[in-house]
């Protein structure tokens, strides 16, 4: 897609490293490169993460995902004004990609970010978004939604940031965000959830909108996209971070895919032999192993001695169910919220809701990267 501007603007392809470092899964795409190397420049690489921050968020929506797909600009010193004017180029691809007419909302307290595009004409959100490094504030996020019919609908997220004398500027595009603006648009059905289609055999093409209005048919659909790379790439089992968070992975998939009545011995056809295993003695252990103990032990002992989480404990006790994807203005969380609202948003509605959401966030720092 950014061939064009990899062309014109002479920039830099840095390696792909994977997305793991030493026993760590990379968590941010700027995890994945060692940038305080870098020399002025434009900078390219492709990064995936395994993003585990959100494994334990209570409400979700259909953006919600832990293994990654990100294209990554990285501008190093480059000014201001060909940052803005490279976003906007970046911007420019994705709208000729998608052969749609979008026009581009700003969200920023940037001090030159926010003047060179209001200088083009840009409706700039003034709400300030801080970006740390271990405990220290460095600079700001910098939001870009699409406008398009009364829908705003997140597009790319750019960072901001100083450090160790030097000024950086990202550009990070998910791949999964343009797949869902392009459903948004299209009612183009996302990779993911067509791979989840074939292997459960659930012909969702006729019934789509339903399915991702449950938020456990997209906690398991996006467990499953994320140990089906991990089965890809031999990640092993062990006693280490890794192959406990990768067990982590496969309990709760397959507390979902019990709760939401997928045949789980098809994911087990396409997983490694390994995974295949762990999940067939889990699904034994939840028909008759755990029953057996919440019959003698209180919540406490099988969550320290036995490993129940509160997910298993509150499945196995009947109290897990389909809930629905929220779709109301007054009860929206986060930016990824927004595109679901049932209500056609004017523009004013937009900028109250965006502030909204960041005052819920002052009293949580934003995502952190390790120095």
């Amino acid at each position: 897609m950014y061939s064009e501007i990899l062309n014109t603007y002479e920039v830099i392809e840095l390696q792909n490293n994977g997305f793991t470092k030493n026993e760590w899964f990379i968590g941010s795409a700027l995890m994945g490169q060692d940038f305080s190397q870098l020399r002025e420049g434009a900078y390219f690489y492709y990064q995936e993460t395994i993003w585990t921050k959100v494994l334990e968020l209570e409400s979700i929506n259909p953006y919600w995902e832990i293994y990654n797909r990100t294209d990554n600009f990285l501008l190093v010193d480059k000014g201001s004004s060909f940052e803005i004017e490279f976003l906007l180029d970046v911007l420019t691809e994705i709208k000729k990609y998608l052969a749609k007419e979008l026009e581009y909302f700003f969200v920023t307290t940037d001090p030159f970010a926010s003047e060179i595009l209001k200088k083009n004409k840009y409706e700039v959100i003034s709400e300030d978004m801080p970006f740390f490094i271990g405990e220290e504030k460095v600079g700001s996020y910098l939001k870009v939604f699409a406008h398009h019919g009364q829908r705003f609908v997140p597009v790319v997220d750019c960072t901001i940031f100083k450090w160790q004398g030097k000024r950086y500027f990202e550009i990070n595009s998910n791949k999964f965000y343009l797949e869902l603006l392009e459903y948004i648009l299209y009612k183009k059905i996302p990779a993911k959830f067509l791979q989840a289609d074939e292997i459960f055999n659930l012909g969702m093409a006729s019934d789509f909108s339903e399915y991702i209005d449950f938020q456990e048919n997209i906690r398991l659909v996006s467990l499953l996209d994320c140990l089906l790379k991990l089965s890809e790439s031999h990640e092993k089992l062990t006693g280490n971070y890794r192959g406990h968070t990768t067990k982590k992975l496969l309990k709760k998939f397959a507390v979902y895919a019990s709760v939401t009545k997928h045949e789980i011995e098809r994911a087990c056809s396409v997983l490694s032999p390994s995974y295949s295993d762990f999940l067939k003695k889990e699904l034994d252990k939840m028909k008759a192993y755990y029953p057996q103990l919440m019959a003698k032990y209180s919540k406490d002992i099988l969550r320290d001695r036995y490993g129940v989480t509160d997910l298993l404990f509150h499945h196995l006790s009947g109290d897990l169910t389909l809930t629905r994807v929220n779709h109301k203005l007054e009860n929206v969380q986060y930016f990824t919220d927004i595109p679901f609202v049932e209500q056609a948003l004017s523009i004013e509605q937009f900028k109250a809701t965006i502030a909204k959401i960041i005052e819920g966030k002052k009293s949580a720092k934003y995502d952190k990267i390790t120095k």
